[in-house]
């Protein structure tokens, strides 16, 4: 299975560091806990290579340990599932490369999309991408970079980053501004060849019922229940009491897959995560209708009535007049 370069231009991204949290917290600091030093294949589903550090790729079976730098690959609609030793749940989405950093709370994913959950009181766990890196703890956030969908943009280098909070809150840093994110809503940015922002992040609201009802990341394994959606669905009704008028309500329907152009930014396309797409702008006032122009030449005019026929009592002109006779025949 072939490996996507483009994952190579992820080492110039700008750095950022974001943490999800059960609650909200004053600092950035990941807690100190056992290294993620190997993870066991728990769940495959379709084309899933594992890549170990020496030796050939091959596929990837339940029951396989990943140690060291080990690798795991995805293809089109495939994922896995892996469980550390310390219970922390990671599911790889599709179209995605992933490996262990060894030896640290460490993952790198080069490209695609994951679903972190974390163990209470396991600690924190880096995803690295290049040079983005999110720190994720003591909560579930879903996490996915890929190059934009519009192929000028991707030619020139950008990348999308993008994160959303599903149990607890979450904290975003970018060049020490940091955004605070509620359950349920999603941060996204837009990275130049040189790391540089374009633009401003963006952050939405995204309806989680239907994220936890259609995300493939959520719901695409055979031990669903291990993702708790009663707990974190109770979130909502703070979630709902607390919308902004001036946030987009986000209406997902897969894992993040495309959403569509912002006002933010002109290069908005994801692979990957979460599937959301904006409510359709309100549509234009009609046109006023005109009536049709007649571009026909007009009618002609009707013929001229004919000529009254002569009167037989009155000569006509030029007629010789012969006055009637007043005398007898041959007189």
């Amino acid at each position: 299975m072939k490996t996507n370069s483009r994952g190579d231009r992820l080492i110039r991204l700008v750095t950022f560091a974001a943490t999800v949290l059960g609650g909200w917290a004053g600092g950035m600091t990941i807690l100190s806990a056992a290294d993620l030093k190997s993870a066991k294949v728990t769940e495959t589903v379709r084309d899933v290579v594992l890549r170990p550090e020496s030796g050939n790729p091959r596929d990837a079976r339940v029951g396989d340990r990943l140690t060291g730098g080990a690798a795991v690959t995805t293809g089109r609609k495939s994922r896995a599932e892996l469980e550390f030793e310390d219970r922390t749940l990671l599911r790889v989405g599709a179209n995605s490369i992933f490996s262990l950093s060894g030896g640290s709370r460490e993952i790198e994913l080069r490209e695609g999309s994951v679903l972190i959950q974390t163990a209470p009181g396991a600690g924190g766990v880096n995803i690295r991408s290049g040079s983005v890196t999110a720190a994720i703890t003591g909560s579930l956030g879903l996490y996915s970079v890929a190059p934009p969908d519009d192929k000028e943009a991707a030619e020139r280098g950008e990348m999308i980053v993008k994160l959303i909070s599903v149990h607890g809150n979450m904290r975003l840093e970018i060049g020490g501004e940091i955004y605070e994110l509620k359950p349920f809503q999603m941060i996204f940015l837009t990275v130049d060849r040189d790391g540089n922002p374009i633009g401003s992040p963006t952050i939405v609201t995204i309806d989680g019922e239907k994220l936890l009802d259609s995300s493939k990341l959520v719901n695409g394994f055979e031990d669903d229940e291990r993702i708790d959606k009663a707990e974190i669905l109770a979130q909502l009704g703070l979630q709902n009491g607390e919308k902004s008028e001036n946030q987009w309500t986000v209406v997902t329907t897969g894992v993040i897959d495309k959403v569509p152009g912002l006002p933010q930014s002109g290069t908005i396309g994801l692979n990957s995560l979460i599937k959301p797409f904006l409510p359709p702008p309100p549509s234009p006032p009609p046109a006023p209708v005109t009536p049709p122009q007649n571009t026909s030449p007009p009618p002609p005019p009707p013929p001229p009535p004919p000529p009254p026929p002569p009167n037989p009592e009155t000569p006509g002109e030029g007629a010789i007049y012969v006055p009637p006779s007043t005398g007898s025949a041959g007189a």
